[in-house]
């Protein structure tokens, strides 16, 4: 099953205070919006690497997902943005998500498993970007296994045909998170 998700966003930036500091407006709410740093190659069998965030902001509160794409196109695996913490009036962006995106053995053993691949960013986030640091481990590893990296994820247009609720938007999630969501 295949599931395509329309991409939605604006983030309005007005002059600030008299320190000349300019200060972001709230973002949207009752949409969606989608970040993105995705990467697809070229030619008869394209992949695609990179990951992409999708937000809601709703009655003041934040849901959001991700996607981590490996190689494959459609379907990528998927996690829930935990912790999601979006300060809006200082541009800052935090969360933790659990992701499973593939298979390994459990440590001393020839069983087959799901990886537990958690995730944790911190940066900033305006009407055009996130940036910030991935901070990418497995569960069970020990401290300082953890792999960082430098991201920038660019806003993705909006759909102007697009007009699903929240409701849909979360019954469609959880479908994904059914079938490609972590499983631990």
């Amino acid at each position: 099953m295949r599931m395509t998700l329309g991409v939605a966003a604006v983030l309005i930036v007005v002059a600030g205070s008299s320190t000349g500091r300019s200060q972001t407006a709230a973002l949207p709410a009752d949409q969606r919006i989608t970040f993105s740093a995705v990467k697809v190659t070229q030619g008869e069998d394209p992949h695609a690497y990179g990951i992409e965030l999708h937000f809601w902001k709703r009655a003041g509160s934040w849901v959001g997902f991700m996607n981590e794409y490996t190689g494959f196109i459609a379907d990528p695996p998927a996690g829930r943005l935990d912790g999601l913490q979006i300060d809006e009036a200082a541009g800052k962006i935090a969360f933790t998500a659990k992701l499973s995106l593939g298979m390994t053995t459990a440590k001393g053993t020839t069983e087959w498993v799901r990886t537990k691949d958690v995730y944790e960013l911190t940066g900033t986030i305006d009407k055009d970007a996130i940036a910030g640091v991935l901070s990418k481990r497995q569960a069970d590893d020990p401290p300082g296994r953890t792999t960082k990296e430098s991201v920038t994820l660019k806003r993705q247009p909006h759909d102007s045909t697009d007009d699903t609720s929240y409701d849909q938007w979360i019954k469609t999630w959880t479908l994904i998170l059914q079938v490609r969501g972590p499983k631990w």
